[in-house]
């Protein structure tokens, strides 16, 4: 019996939004296929506050994240269709 991994720095979910890279240092880039209406991506520190908010109306966005500190985030990306979110690294 063989198990093959293949690493990834690609973060995908059933409705084919993409997040990367993760872990991240400069830039993470959001891939929102099929977008319908304006997105609302929200990254929250360990703490539960809200560090940074944007709204975008693009199929790829890239949110610069160089001036978040090293750490564990929580990343949330909501429009009509899509709600979701995931732990980002900032390393």
């Amino acid at each position: 019996l063989f198990v093959v991994e293949e690493a990834s720095n690609l973060t995908d979910n059933s409705n084919g939004l993409l997040i990367y890279p993760n872990p991240a240092d400069k830039n993470i880039t959001i891939t929102i296929p099929n977008i319908l209406s304006q997105t609302t991506v929200e990254i929250y520190d360990a703490s539960g506050k809200l560090v940074k908010e944007l709204h975008t109306s693009e199929q790829q966005t890239i949110v610069d994240v160089s001036d978040l500190r090293q750490g564990m985030y929580l990343i949330k990306v909501a429009n009509d269709v899509v709600n979701y979110e995931e732990k980002l690294i900032i390393r």
